[in-house]
């Protein structure tokens, strides 16, 4: 069978009445309904008043990766300053499609479309162990790394528009992204794993450059905003961080022999108690002789 996404939504709270449309996340396998069966199952609802009053909406795909599409909504008619919406999905890894999660935002006064974005700032500079995303036997692994958490600090005119913001981070003009794992998404739509706004950027400190990041030096970082269903596509201002692999602890791995050897004489054990009579009791007892064992060497190290 195959994975089932979850569901998301924007905006998510609120949104000037005046924008242009959302984006739209359904709850799906990798293989998706056509855009015609979507849009029967799409609902955008006003709550306010004596009853509810369901608005239209056109339904776009906006782009597809190997996890996730994307679709943007459009109202086709005005939201009102002030009204309550709903909008609804459905779960399309059920035959036939069940109702999915909803989500509620209220429109506000409209806003003028937002030229600046706002300055970067470090806002943190991490010094445990980095998950990153590997191919190497497994999903993920951790590297030693020197870090820094870059955020926004948005310009007065993005506030009101800042739910519907889609995110981009460069770094020396290129994109960048930071995967914690192969198995799964960069973070939510419009933003990386470290929120809206934020991006965590590293050098990484292993040998040969595994694990990949950036190298040491300095480096220049921009983020770039998107506002979906329009042309608005602001940079902010440049911001230059440093790294270095100097200060950085290397990660504690033991040595896979030295695993490997530990673990051939405790099956061996296993059989010796079984083959004795000795039963669970023996194979718990060899367990915990087992753990103590490797206690006391990892002191000794």
């Amino acid at each position: 069978m195959m994975e089932c996404f979850g569901e998301e939504f924007l905006p998510r709270y609120q949104a000037p009445a005046n924008f242009e449309g959302g984006y739209w996340i359904p709850t799906l396998e990798q293989l998706a309904p056509t855009i015609t069966t979507l849009q029967e199952q799409f609902r955008l609802t006003r709550l306010d008043g004596e009853k509810e009053v369901d608005i239209p909406v056109s339904l776009e795909k906006f782009e597809s990766d190997t996890y996730q599409t994307t679709y943007f909504w459009k109202p086709l008619e005005a939201l009102e300053p002030g009204a309550t919406y709903r909008v609804r999905g459905a779960n399309f890894c059920e035959d036939p499609p069940e109702p999915g999660m909803e989500h509620v935002f209220k429109a506000t006064e409209p806003a003028a479309l937002p030229e600046t974005l706002g300055r970067l700032r470090v806002d943190q500079r991490p010094d445990q162990p980095l998950e990153v995303d590997t191919t190497s036997g497994s999903c993920s692994w951790e590297i030693a790394a020197d870090q820094a958490l870059v955020a926004l600090l948005p310009s007065d005119e993005v506030l009101p528009w800042w739910e519907l913001l889609i995110f981009t981070t460069y770094v020396d003009g290129e994109r960048w992204e930071y995967f914690r794992s192969i198995a799964g998404t960069g973070g939510p739509v419009g933003e990386g794993l470290s929120g809206r706004g934020r991006a965590l950027i590293y050098a990484g400190c292993e040998e040969d450059n595994q694990g990949g990041g950036l190298s040491e030096g300095t480096h220049t970082v921009q983020m770039k905003a998107h506002l979906p269903g329009s042309e608005v596509e602001i940079w902010s201002e440049s911001l230059e961080v440093d790294f270095s692999c100097d200060d950085v602890w290397p990660v504690y791995r033991e040595n896979e022999d030295y695993i490997s050897l530990h673990w051939k004489e405790l099956v061996g054990s296993w059989l010796v108690v079984f083959v004795l009579g000795g039963g669970l009791a023996g194979v718990f007892m060899l367990i915990w002789m087992y753990v103590r064992k490797r206690r006391r060497s990892k002191e000794r190290v």
